[in-house]
């Protein structure tokens, strides 16, 4: 371990290091794991010696920290392994618990945490890279595991944390609600999770009796087998570049993203009602007030986010041959994505909460953030790829999916209700019809739209809708090599993570009649600018 490290910060990041410990105690490994300073004064001690396996301290604004490893090509086997820690982790973890937990835990209503809170946190952040060190992918559908009721059940959480894997992007539990921490509810990861554990014991115990890998083989496969249909041991791939299972996703918690939404936005509503007495700071200036306020509506968009791959989504599953795994690609139901659709539009039309005059008058530049999620929920509706999925779903079984036909009827009738009952409409439901009726129009052909005098393709994703969902749920920088973009070359590298791209959008000539029928009967709500439908 470093010796720039802060001394306030060292023995939680020792901590970190040394909670693996469980679980190669259970490989059959006991004090497997030791955490040291830097040796002082030793000649034969190099940080970048490749048999130092150091937790390095970076002293940078980044706010990261990454868990790289060295790997024998030929064997598989990790020749060392470092954690990069950049100092403005800290920022991050402290935006998470603020934006998170806020509305539960009093001890994180400041602008700087107590050292205590702190350290449970920087112990999750090490032992997350640690688990990268010692082979483990990211594992993001392991929170999928528990129910809204496990995440607030005190003993069951307690015992296991948020999720099976800390080597999950599960952060903090904001589904927890005010007076749940009274009643011993854990707010925070686990040390290390039952699927972690099962994963150390898979690739680490020692075999007895057999004489090459080969042998080893049916007792790993068996070792997997006993704990099947226990979703707290199913691995979720990272989906890169794309995001189309959502039982799969980032910094998400149950198996329920709606329930879980509501919760956590139920909480997000306490914050923002105290926000400047729990964020702010006496005869500063609003700068840095300002930056937790993105926290607060990122944490907001990202349960947006976790809604919309329902639309069109597919739930995967790892199936083997002459076992009865049933299928490795399932669709979600009508029921499902007209859930997801009616939620995402009442969250369209009802986040004023989150924008009080009273403070974004005291902002210079107020984050402009709206009419982006805005237009991103619609986006998702008319993205060629999403629906060229929901056809797919229908044809694998038209008894519970979604006839894209008739989901454009109810996109249609969802986004314009209020002109049916002869509202008035606001500044949102102008901005959500306008954002429909333009994209509808681009994928009919009826009205061709250019960018820098060429005309787009009919079968390419709303601009909006990729921005918003990149934005919100893919990491600027990974925390580890195994999502890098040069990992997405190697076809071998693919078993580690899924690439969510090349799903083929529904064809042009399904498209385009279809946006013409969908123009022509609401011609009658169409504004005189639009009307080239007739």
């Amino acid at each position: 371990m470093d010796s720039a490290f802060p001394d306030k910060w060292r023995p939680a990041v020792k901590e970190g290091i040394e909670y693996w410990n469980a679980a190669f105690e259970e490989a059959g490994f006991k004090n497997a794991i030791e955490a040291r300073d830097y040796p002082v004064d030793d000649p034969n001690f190099d940080s970048d010696d490749i048999r130092m396996n150091c937790v390095r301290y970076c002293v940078t604004p980044i706010a990261n920290a990454m868990g790289p490893s060295y790997v024998d090509p030929r064997t598989g086997e990790i020749l060392g392994a470092d954690v990069i820690w950049y100092h403005n982790v800290v920022s991050l973890v402290h935006d998470w618990r603020f934006a998170q937990t806020g509305a539960v835990d009093s001890r994180v209503r400041t602008k700087t945490f107590a050292d205590s809170v702190m350290y449970e946190s920087l112990t999750y952040v090490t032992a997350h890279e640690i688990g990268h060190c010692l082979g483990l992918m990211h594992n993001m559908g392991a929170s999928y595991a528990f129910t809204i009721d496990n995440l607030r059940d005190p003993v069951f959480i307690q015992k296991y944390g948020t999720t099976p894997s800390i080597m999950d992007y599960a952060r903090n539990n904001f589904v927890a609600q005010p007076g749940d921490r009274e009643r011993g509810v854990r707010l925070t990861p686990p040390p290390v999770g039952v699927y972690d554990i099962h994963a150390i014991k898979w690739g680490y115990r020692l075999i007895p009796g057999v004489k090459d890998i080969f042998d080893e083989k049916p007792v790993l496969d068996k070792w997997i087998r006993e704990h099947d249909g226990d979703p707290m041991y199913e691995f979720g791939a990272q989906q890169v570049l794309g995001l189309i299972d959502p039982t799969d996703q980032t910094e998400d918690l149950g198996n329920d993203h709606i329930a879980a939404g509501d919760m956590a936005i139920s909480n997000l509503k306490i914050i923002m009602e105290n926000f400047i007495d729990w964020a702010g700071e006496k005869d500063e200036n609003y700068d840095e007030l300002a930056d937790t306020y993105k926290a607060v509506v990122n944490q907001y968009a990202r349960h947006i986010a976790h809604v919309i791959p329902y639309i069109g989504g597919i739930r995967y599953k790892e199936i083997r041959q002459g076992h009865d795994d049933g299928n490795a690609r399932n669709y979600f139901s009508k029921k499902d994505q007209k859930r997801a659709m009616d939620w995402l539009l009442n969250q369209a039309r009802t986040c004023e909460w989150l924008m009080p005059e009273n403070l974004m008058s005291k902002f210079e530049e107020p984050y402009q953030w709206r009419n982006k999620v805005e237009k991103g929920i619609v986006g998702c509706f008319l993205s060629p790829t999403v629906l060229g999925r929901i056809k797919k779903g229908y044809l694998a079984d038209p008894k519970s999916g979604y006839k894209v036909d008739d989901f454009m009827d109810d996109v249609v009738a969802a986004v314009f209700k209020a002109s049916y009952n002869g509202k008035k409409l606001d500044d949102t439901e102008l901005n959500l019809q306008s954002t429909l009726l333009e994209g509808m129009l681009k994928a009919s052909g009826l009205a061709e739209l250019k960018s820098n005098g060429t005309s787009k393709s009919l079968a390419e994703e709303p601009a909006d809708f990729v921005e918003f969902m990149s934005q919100s749920l893919v990491p600027s920088i990974p925390c580890s090599f195994d999502s890098s973009c040069s990992a997405v070359q190697s076809e071998d590298s693919r078993s580690f993570f899924r690439l969510a791209l090349g799903d083929s959008p529904l064809p042009a000539n399904e498209l385009k009649p279809l946006m013409v029928r969908e123009l022509k009967k609401n011609q009658r709500l169409v504004p005189p600018l639009f009307c080239k439908c007739s």
